[in-house]
């Protein structure tokens, strides 16, 4: 007698594993966030400069 694999217990735990991977990644966006808020860097500047004929 051959036994068929459960496959919606295969799917549920393959879901449940994605979805701690989304929170997990969520989690890290969400530290890194705040470590930045926290560090409080000064603004980004961004200087023109002047292009010669060279280039």
């Amino acid at each position: 007698m051959c036994i068929a694999p459960d496959y919606k217990a295969m799917y549920f735990e393959l879901f449940r594993a994605s979805v701690q991977a989304a929170q997990l990644l969520q989690d890290a966006q969400k530290r890194a966030e705040q470590h930045l808020l926290e560090a409080d860097p000064p603004p980004i500047r961004l200087e023109q400069t002047e292009q010669t004929d060279e280039e």
